[in-house]
């Protein structure tokens, strides 16, 4: 049990590096990743690209990744994730990871992930003291958010990535950069520690609203 524990906070402290640094630079080019879709029925896929750590391989990598799940199925009793892909090409790894929901993947990750409603957000206790644009580049209120988008769909998140979303984007908040109908990239001021409690809206978090 200590080995297997030993292995989850291994691969823990290697997947939020990723999260949360993803672009540092290697003395290799390497085309960083941290894409994270949201499918239609809540699950998600995640892939992330970065160097490969000094002196791992994709077999080791993949042994870490699949002791962490057996430790996290053994541990939480959820078998809610798989792993999809772990290569390594050159100096860079690619792991992809499918959640069945976004439980799974705040619970696996240690970040916050929610999504539902806007309704729902309200009821979970989430805060939106927030300053949103929507896709016409207006400013919105959490005020405004509640009363024209209450029974939208809304995914909050807080860590930088690259975010796809099953529908369209309407409104995001400030550290959410909408690209595209149902694409943003997440941003963020301040990444180092990890809120003690992840069911809280801090200035770190990311609101995306879409229909």
């Amino acid at each position: 049990m200590k080995k297997k524990a030993a292995v989850f906070l291994i691969l823990a402290a290697f997947l939020a590096a990723l999260l949360m640094t993803g672009c540092q630079e290697t003395e290799q080019a390497v085309q960083h990743t941290n894409s994270f879709t949201l499918n239609s029925d809540n699950s998600i896929v995640h892939k992330m690209v970065d160097a490969l750590p000094e002196g791992e391989t994709a077999e080791s990598m993949q042994a870490y990744i699949e002791d962490s799940l057996a430790y996290y199925r053994q541990d939480t009793g959820r078998d809610g994730i798989t792993l999809d892909e772990c290569t390594v090409t050159g100096s860079s790894i690619s792991i992809t990871m499918t959640y069945a929901s976004p439980g799974d993947f705040e619970a696996f990750n240690g970040v916050l992930c929610f999504s539902g409603t806007v309704k729902q957000a309200y009821e979970e206790g989430y805060s939106f003291q927030k300053i949103f644009t929507d896709t016409s580049g207006n400013t919105l209120s959490g005020s405004d958010v509640s009363s024209a988008y209450w029974v939208d769909k809304i995914l909050i998140v807080n860590q930088p990535m690259s975010i796809e979303v099953p529908g369209q984007i309407m409104a995001a908040s400030d550290l959410a950069q909408i690209t595209g109908a149902s694409t943003c990239t997440v941003t963020s001021e301040n990444n180092e520690e990890l809120p003690e409690v992840f069911r809280t809206v801090n200035s770190s978090a990311a609101i995306i609203i879409y229909q």
